[in-house]
C-alpha cells in the first residue's frame, strides 16, 4: 500500500503538481487501451499546508487520477496572487492601515487584526473548485483507503492530523500530535495553510471544544507518521526543499545586516522544509534496525519497514522567484521590496508567497523535467508495492 505526501512551501507547491502530472501521464500511458479513467496509484493522501490543498483537490475529483491531476494543473497553471489573498492596492493598503492603526491608536479602539493578509480569495477558491463530499465516495468505493490533512492548534498546542479512512484505523496519539476522525472541511484546508503572522488563524470544533488553527507545519515533528499510521507500507514524499543550492543561495549577503525578508524566509524554511528530512534520517534507522532482528523477533515487533522515495527540486528555487519577482500585483511588489524580498538574499520569502502563474508555471516545468529524470525509479517504486 503506497501513500503520497505532500509537504507544505506555500507557492513552492506547484512543483508538487508538475512532478505529479509527469507520473500521470506515465501511468496513462502504460494503462489498458481504451480505459477512460486512471486508477489512484497512491491509496493513502497526506499532505500538509499547501500540499494539503493538493492532496484534497486529487481526492475529491469525481473522475480518477489523471483527471484530478489535470484539474490541480489547470489551477495552479492560472494562479494569481488575488486568489490566494487580498492583492489589490486598496486591500493592500486597508489591511496596512489597520495593523497600523492597531499598533498606535489599537487601545482606543479594541481592534487587533488577525493577520497580515487577508485570505477570503482562497476560501472562495476551494469552494468552487473542490467537492469535499467526494472523498467519502471514493473511499466508500475502495479508490481511496484514507486521506489526511495536518494542522496546528494556537489554542492547545497540539499538532494535530484530520483523516477520513474507510477502515477502523484507531486514532493514534503522542506527545503533543494526536489523530482526529473527521470528515474534511474547507475550514480543515485553510488551517492547514495558514502560514503564522502572514494568514489568518481558522477556528475548527474538536471534540466539543472550539480550537485556532494554523499551518500545519508548525511542530509537524513527524510528516511520515500519518501516512504509517493509516497502513502505508511505502511512501513517495514530494518536496519543495532543493537543497543544498538552497543553502548556498540563502549566504548571499552573509556579511550584512540581513533584511526583515530574508529573516522570514529563514524562519518559513525552518517550518516548511527541516521536518522531513529529520523523519527520513530517523525512519532510516528504523529501518536499519528492524533489518537486524532475527525473523522471530521481527515477527512479535510492532515495527515495519517502510519504503521511503523522496522526490525534491533539482535546482534552487530563489533564483526562479527572482525572474518573476516583477510579475506581483504593483502594491504587494512595492511592499516585498521594502522588506528585502525582491532582492537575492530575501528571495527565500519570495519564494513562499509568489502566487503568480509565470512562476507557478516554471515550477511546473521543473516538477515534470525532475520526475521524467527518476521516472524508471517511481515506477519501479509504484509497481514493488501497488
Amino acid at each position: 500500500m503506497i501513500a503520497l505526501l505532500l509537504t507544505g512551501g506555500g507557492a513552492r507547491a506547484a512543483y508538487q503538481v508538475g512532478v505529479l502530472a509527469a507520473i500521470a501521464h506515465a501511468l496513462r500511458r502504460r494503462s489498458e487501451p481504451g480505459a477512460t479513467e486512471l486508477a489512484y496509484p497512491f491509496k493513502i493522501l497526506c499532505g500538509t499546508s499547501a500540499g494539503a490543498l493538493n492532496v484534497a483537490t486529487l481526492a475529491s475529483h469525481p473522475d480518477g487520477f489523471l483527471h484530478a491531476v489535470l484539474h490541480l494543473e489547470r489551477i495552479w497553471s492560472g494562479f494569481r496572487a488575488e486568489l490566494v489573498f487580498v492583492a489589490d492596492s486598496f486591500g493592500l493598503a486597508s489591511s496596512a492601515g489597520k495593523w497600523l492603526g492597531s499598533l498606535t491608536l489599537g487601545w482606543l479602539s479594541g481592534h487587533t487584526p488577525k493577520a497580515l493578509l487577508d485570505t477570503s480569495p482562497l476560501r472562495r477558491l476551494l469552494s468552487r473548485e473542490l467537492d469535499l463530499s467526494q472523498i467519502d465516495r471514493h473511499l466508500q468505493a475502495q479508490r481511496l483507503q484514507a486521506v489526511a490533512v495536518s494542522a496546528s492548534s494556537y489554542s492547545s498546542g497540539e499538532h494535530l492530523t484530520f483523516y477520513c479512512a474507510n477502515k477502523l484505523f484507531q486514532p493514534w496519539e503522542r506527545a503533543k500530535r494526536r489523530a482526529i476522525r473527521s470528515l474534511l472541511t474547507v475550514e480543515h484546508l485553510l488551517a492547514s495553510s495558514a502560514i503564522p503572522v502572514l494568514f489568518p488563524p481558522v477556528a475548527i470544533e474538536v471534540e466539543g471544544r472550539l480550537q485556532w488553527f494554523g499551518d500545519g507545519a508548525m511542530r509537524q515533528v513527524a510528516p511520515l507518521s500519518p501516512a504509517i499510521h493509516l497502513g502505508a507500507r511505502a511512501v513517495l514524499a514530494i518536496g519543495t526543499n532543493s537543497s543544498p543550492q538552497e543553502d548556498h543561495f540563502g549566504q548571499i549577503g552573509q556579511n550584512t545586516l540581513p533584511s526583515l525578508a530574508q529573516i522570514g524566509g529563514h524562519a518559513l524554511a525552518g517550518l516548511f522544509l527541516d521536518s522531513l528530512a529529520f523523519d527520513a534520517e530517523q525512519l532510516a534507522r528504523t529501518n536499519q534496525v528492524i533489518r537486524q532482528l532475527d525473523p522471530q523477533a521481527r515477527a512479535q515487533s510492532s515495527l515495519r519497514e517502510i519504503d521511503l522515495l523522496q522526490i525534491n527540486p533539482s535546482q534552487a528555487i530563489e533564483p526562479i522567484a527572482l525572474r518573476y519577482r516583477l510579475h506581483l500585483p504593483w502594491m504587494l511588489r512595492k511592499l516585498f521590496g521594502r522588506v528585502g524580498a525582491t532582492e537575492a538574499p530575501g528571495a527565500v520569502m519570495l519564494s513562499y508567497l509568489l502566487f503568480e502563474q509565470g512562476f507557478t508555471n516554471a515550477l511546473m516545468d521543473l516538477g515534470k523535467q525532475d520526475a521524467h529524470a527518476m521516472m524508471h525509479s517511481i515506477l519501479a517504486f509504484i509497481d514493488h508495492h501497488s
